[in-house]
Order: structure tokens, then C-alpha cells, then sequence
């Protein structure tokens, strides 16, 4: 993917790919001159993301795999599941403020 397809996304893939950036679980943004990548890194996800995003707990299980892939901590680290927690949450109301429009 490249930048002229970021443009393709709609509202709803937009606001996902902004979560996760803003989650950014492999840091990223923290790689200097590589950071402009993070609008794409998290792309691939966004689908997957769709298909569950309304079954919370398919919904986390996905984040938590995802991130314990990406990561490479333990699926039973406190901290990770915390921050799935909170990301599964606030996915699910973006596809409700993104339904309610």
C-alpha cells in the first residue's frame, strides 16, 4: 500500500487506522525518519478488524493476537491486555458513531 491508497479509505477504515497508530504497539513512531510509515503500518489490519469489530470478545482476541505477534510479549502479559481492552472499547464505539451517521 502506499500513500495514494490511504485516500481510498473510508471513514470507518480511516478512524481504525488512526486507533491503531495511536495504540502503536511496535513503537514505530519512535524511529526517526521511518515514522511517516505508521499511516501504513497498521493498514493490513483494518479489514480482520472489520470483519469482528462488533463481537467484543473476537473483537480482543484478534487485538490480542495481533499485538502478541507484533510485540512479541505473552498473550497473558497484564499490561498488553489491558491496552487490548481499551483499544477493543474504543473500536466498537467508532463503529457506532461511523453507523450513526
Amino acid at each position: 500500500m502506499d500513500y495514494n491508497e490511504l485516500k481510498r479509505l473510508n471513514g470507518l477504515q480511516t478512524r481504525i487506522n488512526l486507533a491503531l497508530i495511536h495504540w502503536d504497539p511496535i513503537g514505530i513512531q519512535n524511529f526517526g525518519i521511518f515514522a511517516h510509515n505508521v499511516y501504513l503500518e497498521y493498514v493490513r489490519y483494518i479489514d480482520p478488524i472489520i470483519e469482528v469489530i462488533s463481537e467484543r470478545s473476537k473483537l480482543e482476541k484478534l487485538l490480542l493476537d495481533l499485538a502478541a505477534d507484533i510485540t512479541g510479549l505473552d498473550r497473558e502479559n497484564r499490561k498488553l491486555r489491558f491496552e487490548v481492552k481499551n483499544l477493543a472499547e474504543r473500536l466498537m464505539e467508532i463503529k457506532k458513531e461511523e453507523d450513526a451517521k
